[in-house]
């Protein structure tokens, strides 16, 4: 499933350099940091990665999808969706929830801020 991001309010960056090319939308995860690419950058071209600020990202369908504002939400990079499961430590935190979705919504609008701010 190819997925892209779209980025509504960006407040922070942090630079970016691709060892490969990288298309905007596309979702970083760096350690524990999770950021999203405001453009396309080729490789080793120095760009910058959202941090905070909110941001839609693709998210599953079906039961247990149904978020609601304040939930905290994580990257799941194997299936490339938003989940409210930390899957053990293998998704990383995203940030909280800013409109409510239901099971049938394949998009929420998350508050991306890094995993200190997320969690605290």
């Amino acid at each position: 499933m190819a997925f892209t991001t779209q980025i509504l309010t960006p407040v922070a960056t942090i630079d970016y350099t691709p060892s490969s090319a990288a298309s905007a939308g596309g979702v970083v995860v760096q350690g524990q940091l999770v950021g999203v690419l405001p453009s396309d950058l080729a490789a080793n071209e120095k760009g910058a990665l959202v941090i905070m600020g909110e941001v839609e990202f693709p998210k599953g369908t079906g039961a247990g999808t149904d978020y609601s504002v304040g939930t905290i939400v994580y990257w799941d990079a194997v299936n490339a969706v938003i989940t409210n499961s930390s899957g053990t430590g293998a998704n990383k935190i995203v940030g909280v929830v800013t409109q409510d979705t239901t099971t049938t919504d394949d998009t929420v609008r998350v508050w991306m801020s890094p995993p200190d701010q997320a969690s605290a």
